[in-house]
């Protein structure tokens, strides 16, 4: 079964808890009865699943029980039955990579009680906005170059306007000409739909809101950025993350960022280099495993870009793990 440090949901982290019910954002109890075929030392909890998409046949769950491990199939109705001691126990549950990963605060159960659950599983995949992916491109002297975009969801705005791609004549200093008028760099936005991984979840920095410009221009110095670049992504980025008390920033570099779009430039730059930071509101205390950066490497025709998603609180909230 999948481990992770941090877990995303939807709903609010908080547990409400009564006499009749426990309840999660995403675990809720429908009844809790008697079973008399069951001995002083045995409970059952049974767990019905909505929220499963595919069309597989044969559907398992990898679970956990107490941080035990287990894989079980599920029956036809999409329901897991798990006998246990009477008490309370913390569950977690990851169906596939597609369905967000599900967990508990301990549930207490009675000796002989049968207590069934509805769980809710949430789509992995979630709409967001790629904001300001800008390009640079820096040859080695003038040279006439043409950028095609494979954007992986709906692109809405380009500037200078993208038809069927951008030509244009590019200067060793990164500047752009387009006929008569001259750019600093390309420009576009999308809609795009990302799935949420394990590295996502538990590779990234805490940073205070108070704190962001040091942050940025530490980290985008390591990746390499040079101090106009660096200046462009803070002055667009920062005052919106210094607006947070904490924010949770996951950086992502070159391959990773097809999932966003690919680049098809001609002639071949000799070193392409892409960063893309997904960053969203959080709170105190939350731990994660701090990220390595990557670094630019400029030899001979280069191009950087960067880009940036913010995921809003109303979508995603995060919660760290027990």
């Amino acid at each position: 079964m999948k481990s992770i440090l941090a877990i995303i949901m939807i709903c609010s982290a908080a547990i409400a808890w009564a006499e009749s019910k426990e309840i999660t954002p995403q675990i809720m109890l429908i009844s809790s009865s008697l079973d008399k075929t069951l001995s002083a030392n045995q409970s059952v909890y049974q767990f019905k699943f909505k929220g499963i998409y595919d069309n597989r046949i044969e559907r398992y769950m990898d679970f956990s029980v107490d941080g035990k491990t287990f894989r079980k199939k599920l029956s036809d109705q999409f329901e897991l039955s798990i006998m246990t001691t009477p008490g309370k126990h913390a569950f977690q549950f990851f169906y596939n990579e597609y369905h967000m990963e599900v967990y508990s605060d301990s549930l207490s159960i009675k000796p002989k009680y049968r207590n069934k659950y509805e769980v809710q599983l949430e789509s992995a995949i979630v709409p967001i906005m790629a904001e300001k992916p800008v390009i640079y491109l820096y040859p080695t002297e003038e040279t006439q170059i043409q950028v095609k975009l494979n954007v992986k969801g709906k692109s809405t705005y380009t500037y200078p306007t993208y038809n069927n791609g951008w030509e244009f004549t590019a200067s060793p200093n990164g500047e752009l000409q387009f006929g008569d008028k001259r750019y600093n760099y390309l420009f576009w936005e999308a809609e795009n739909e990302v799935k949420i991984t394990e590295d996502y979840l538990s590779r990234g920095f805490v940073v205070k809101g108070s704190d962001v410009t040091t942050f940025l221009e530490q980290r985008l110095t390591e990746a390499g950025l040079s101090s106009k670049e660096q200046a462009d992504f803070i002055t667009y980025w920062g005052p919106r993350m210094a607006q947070n008390e904490f924010n949770y920033v996951h950086f992502e570099f070159n391959k990773s960022c097809d999932q966003y779009a690919e680049l098809d430039i001609t002639p071949t730059p000799v070193e392409i280099y892409r960063i893309y930071m997904t960053w969203q509101k959080t709170e105190p205390g939350l731990k994660v495993i701090e990220q390595k950066m990557e670094k630019i490497q400029r030899k001979g025709f280069t191009v950087v870009e960067w880009g940036g998603l913010e995921i809003k609180p109303n979508m995603l909230q995060r919660k760290h793990a027990l």
